[in-house]
């Protein structure tokens, strides 16, 4: 996915089922993921440029 549609998607609130469900997050902690995940996105595009992305889990991994 294009990280422009990716950070569409994220702002739009359009992830967060499955933010919610990876993380067992409330309300309040979705917006709080959906904070850290823009500054993933926005950090990747510097160091990358315009590029395909997708966000995944790796659990057991911090």
């Amino acid at each position: 996915m294009k990280l422009d549609d990716l950070k569409t998607r994220l702002a739009g609130g359009e992830l967060d089922t499955e933010i919610r469900r990876i993380y067992a997050a409330d309300s309040a902690e979705i917006a709080s993921t959906r904070e850290r995940l823009a500054a993933l996105i926005e950090r990747f595009e510097a160091d990358f440029g315009e590029a395909d992305a997708g966000l995944f889990s790796a659990p057991g991994r911090t």
